[in-house]
C-alpha cells in the first residue's frame, strides 16, 4: 500500500465491518431479521448513518463465507468461531444467533452455542459466544 485510496479500496474488498461500508445497488439484508434490524438502525436517532449499512454488508459478508466454508469443507469438518454480540443505537444485534441461523441454512449442524462472556455497554447486557458449527454429509 502506497496510498490512502489504496488502503480504502482494500478496505472494501475485504469483509465489511466498519462504519464506512458501501453495499452494491442489489444488496439487500439476506436475512428476515437482519432486515429488521437495519429498519430500526436507519430509524433510530443517529449521528452515524453508516451504522445500518455495516451492519447489511457484515452479514452479507458472512453469509457468503459461511457458503464457502460448506463448499470446500469435508463431510464432518467442524467450525469454533469466537462472536460478541453488539448494540448501536439501542438496537440489540444477536450476532451469534444469526451467524448460526445463516449456518443451518447454509447445511451446517449447528452444534452448540456456548456463551463465555458478558459485558455492560449503555445499561445493556451483551454476550461473547463460541459458536460450534459441523459440516454433515
Amino acid at each position: 500500500m502506497k496510498t490512502r485510496q489504496e488502503l480504502e479500496t482494500l478496505s472494501q474488498q475485504l469483509l465489511r465491518s466498519h462504519p464506512v461500508s458501501t453495499t452494491g445497488n442489489r444488496e439487500s439484508p439476506l436475512h428476515p431479521v437482519v432486515e429488521e434490524l437495519v429498519d430500526a438502525l436507519n430509524s433510530a436517532q443517529s449521528t452515524d448513518n453508516g451504522i445500518a449499512t455495516m451492519v447489511s454488508a457484515y452479514f452479507t459478508d458472512m453469509n457468503r463465507v459461511i457458503q464457502n466454508w460448506y463448499t470446500i469443507l469435508d463431510t464432518n469438518a467442524r467450525i469454533a468461531m469466537v462472536v460478541d454480540n453488539v448494540q448501536y443505537n439501542n438496537v440489540m444485534i444477536p450476532v451469534d444467533l444469526l451467524l448460526s441461523d445463516l449456518a443451518d441454512t447454509a447445511g451446517f449442524s449447528v452444534d452448540n452455542i456456548v456463551v463465555v462472556n458478558h459485558k455492560s455497554s449503555h445499561n445493556a447486557l451483551l454476550r461473547q459466544s463460541i459458536l460450534f458449527w459441523r459440516k454433515e454429509g
